[in-house]
């Protein structure tokens, strides 16, 4: 009962806050509509459910809009992780999809390889399988079975590029909807690695050479229950038949290593007004509108380890008015640092 009379009591002073001065993290912006409400402020003690609504327009005439629900977080989850290969989960996907397929791959693998493929007397690639144990490209597996390939089209919506987009279209030849998909393909990779899989995006496709349908995933990393991002972490691409997955590509073998408390702790008020701040550096067109913010973890390459670190994270649609070009991209402000970080394109 504690905690809900401080979220009431928070929440009146919000709504007092705003009646009565309509104040701001921000310097207030004559041309901004009188709806802008304060930023909160939440630190290491009070990482409760906040909503954020701010809007600031810059002298440029480019504005920003930041409208979002920020779900509370779990004090433990203030930590940063290190993460390395996971050899014994390496061991059972090449035992469960490649040698339990392949047979004769089995007399070819030698301990500490990183890639293994079969090739037919002709010269053409049958299967194909990789684990990279280091540097740049560190947890980064590929499977590929080039027997279960289809090579077909986009049907329905090509929307693979919009976050959270999932098709509601089933294509000829499958029984089961782009969740269900998702679904599979999750819990197949999750066995398998330090971190559990969501679908970012899944469309359909359709091959007509073998009149078969089947869909195309990007799954994002997500550790402990929140997302994880990074310009050195590859979401998951991959494909899905009524035969199962054929193929895969991005970071999955991974295990805990380290853990280390935070010593400082950024507020979500400090982080959007880093945000803010930066507008310059990310915007792309004229219009950036933030409707999810969430804390998750930047993941990042040091000395051969994966490093996530804790940050806020801002989810963005940039729209450039001119030519109606929308972009998606992510930006965050790491929590202890406050390092910004912003998504290559």
């Amino acid at each position: 009962m504690a905690r809900a009379r401080v979220i009431k009591s928070f929440s009146f002073i919000l709504i007092m806050c705003i009646l009565i001065s309509g104040c701001s993290l921000y310097k207030k912006d004559d041309n901004l509509p009188a709806s802008v409400s304060p930023l909160p402020s939440t630190g290491i003690d009070a990482l409760e459910e906040t909503l954020v609504s701010q809007e600031k327009q810059y002298e440029d005439t480019r504005t920003l809009t930041v409208e979002a629900k920020v779900a509370s977080v779990p004090a433990d989850a203030l930590a940063n992780i290190k993460l390395e290969i996971d050899e014994a989960a390496l061991k059972s996907m090449v035992d469960n999809l490649c040698i339990s397929i392949f047979p004769q791959l089995e007399e070819s693998i030698i301990d500490g390889a990183s890639k293994w493929s079969i090739v037919s007397d002709d010269g053409t690639l049958v299967f194909s399988f990789s684990c990279y144990r280091e540097g740049s490209l560190m947890g980064i597996t590929g499977y590929f079975d080039v027997s279960r390939d289809l090579n077909g089209k986009t049907v329905g919506p090509d929307n693979d590029y919009i976050p959270h987009y999932i098709t509601d279209h089933i294509p000829d030849g499958v029984t089961f909807s782009a969740e269900e998909a998702g679904d599979k393909i999750a819990n197949l990779l999750s066995q398998y690695s330090c971190f559990t899989f969501t679908p970012w995006s899944v469309t359909a496709g359709y091959d007509d050479q073998k009149q078969q349908g089947y869909y195309h995933a990007f799954m994002q990393q997500y550790y402990n229950g929140f997302p994880v991002y990074g310009n050195e972490l590859r979401k998951v691409s991959a494909f899905l038949s009524p035969d199962g997955i054929f193929s895969f590509d991005g970071t999955i073998l991974l295990k805990e290593y380290e853990e280390n408390r935070l010593r400082n702790v950024m507020s979500l008020g400090e982080a959007i007004e880093v945000f803010s701040g930066k507008f310059p550096v990310y915007a792309i067109g004229d219009t950036v509108v933030c409707n999810k913010i969430t804390f998750g973890y930047i993941a990042s390459l040091q000395n051969d380890m994966m490093s996530l670190s804790p940050a806020w994270i801002f989810e963005c649609m940039d729209k450039n008015s001119e030519n109606d070009m929308i972009q998606y991209y992510s930006c965050a402000c790491l929590i202890e640092s406050g390092e910004f970080w912003i998504e290559s394109l």
